[in-house]
């Protein structure tokens, strides 16, 4: 049971309690970390914890001073269904232990500020028993939603929400929520038909992705001069197997390399046939992960991708060229993204339906043609100095509500 309730600690402590789902690939788990790094940076005294029930989890534990909790897996699939990643075990008894878990997290945790990643209430509703013991414990603990700009199409995210009692939750369990984007680009509020209680709580934080690094125009030494990259991989192979049937060659003639990032969710059978591919192509080389993209994309002349949300903010961050081939099953959020920011000049994109090793080549080729950075006008870039920032006005007001206390 919990057995105070205090923003702030004798020591100045502040605990940040992240929960992060995520069932296919890594892009959320690297935002959330990339989130609670910014943050440490700018607050040393900051204690982090992630909630995660990643199977991937291992690749940022290099991260030594954030503690993990690490809920059994369970795994999305292509369908947006989920299933344990365990043979045999039951779902209803694993998202139950994975409750149980969460529960048991906040109230040793006792968080001053818990941040939610993408889903309000978690998988299938599971953070709900967790927000409901914080709010009747913790009331001052201050609870936040972390949403990308773009979930998916907004029926079907009201529809979706509205079966889980996400709508609900963010009304009653939550204090504020930060959009990682911009009104300008994707009003969350009109698109989603958020009610009025909810939308008072709407910060536009601007997108989250690290500052560049280095000189924005195109480094010689780098080692790649086209970089694709599918995430997590997990619907990847088609885009692969394209660049490698046609562009790729056409990129060694000219004496350009390419670098394929496959992601580790690509399927274990289109995974070996393809670098198999991929072999016999000069100056292609094969990475089955990479958890440090930011600093690929530094020396890249072009990147092809899918359009993860990640992706895109660092390769514009970078100032370097994009060519986007979004998935549009089983969400669409990456094609409305990715058509949102063709539509502003930022990135070039080739609708899924038009894909074939020719159609792709051809767009490669004339895009490498094209010297300078990208257009960035417009984007609002600086979402962790605005996490920041926030964040310390309610480490303020934690300040002022402990000195409040002490004099009582």
């Amino acid at each position: 049971m919990f057995q105070r309730d205090a923003i702030e600690s004798q020591t100045g402590e502040i605990r940040l309690f992240a929960y992060c789902h995520e069932g296919m690939g890594v892009g959320h788990l690297r935002r959330t970390l990339t989130i609670c790094n910014r943050l440490a940076q700018a607050f040393p005294g900051l204690k982090r914890r992630i909630a995660t029930g990643s199977p991937y989890a291992s690749l940022f534990e290099s991260h030594r001073e954030v503690g993990w909790v690490k809920l059994p897996t369970i795994a999305k699939l292509t369908t947006g269904a989920y299933r344990p990643a365990t043979p045999g075990v039951e779902l209803g008894a694993l998202l139950e232990a994975r409750r149980q878990l969460l529960v048991g997290a906040v109230e040793r945790w006792r968080p001053h500020i818990l941040l939610v990643d993408k889903a309000p209430v978690g998988v299938c509703g599971e953070l709900e028993p967790a927000l409901r013991r914080v709010r009747a414990h913790l009331p001052r603990t201050r609870v936040v939603f972390g949403m990308r700009d773009i979930d998916d199409a907004p029926e079907t995210t009201r529809r979706e929400w509205s079966a889980l009692g996400a709508w609900r939750a963010l009304e009653e369990c939550y204090d504020e929520i930060w959009v990682y984007g911009m009104r300008e680009v994707f009003d969350v509020a009109r698109m989603y038909q958020m009610p009025e209680g909810i939308e008072s709580k709407l910060r536009y934080v601007g997108y989250v992705c690290e500052e560049p690094g280095g000189n924005r125009d195109r480094d010689a030494s780098s080692t790649e001069d086209i970089v694709v990259t599918v995430g997590g991989g997990t619907d990847g192979d088609g885009l692969i197997r394209a660049y490698l049937d046609h562009a790729a060659p056409q990129a060694a003639s000219r004496g350009l390399r390419s670098t394929i990032v496959a992601g580790p969710d690509l399927p274990t059978e289109s995974s070996s046939s393809l670098r198999r591919l991929a072999a016999g192509i000069p100056g292609v080389t094969w990475i089955s992960a990479d958890t440090s993209l930011r600093e690929r994309f530094v020396g890249a002349r072009l990147v092809v991708s899918m359009g993860g949300y990640n992706t895109l903010c660092e390769v514009v961050a970078q100032g370097r060229r994009s060519l986007v081939v979004p998935r549009v099953s089983p969400r669409v959020e990456q094609l409305l993204r990715a058509t949102l920011w063709h539509q502003r000049g930022v990135v070039e994109m080739l609708h899924p339906r038009d894909l074939t090793p020719q159609t792709l080549s051809d767009r490669v080729m004339k895009l490498i043609e094209v010297d300078g950075p990208c257009s960035r006008d417009g984007l609002d870039l600086r979402g962790l100095e605005t996490i920041v920032h926030r964040f310390g006005q309610i480490r303020e007001e934690a300040s002022r509500y402990e000195a409040a206390v002490r004099l009582q």
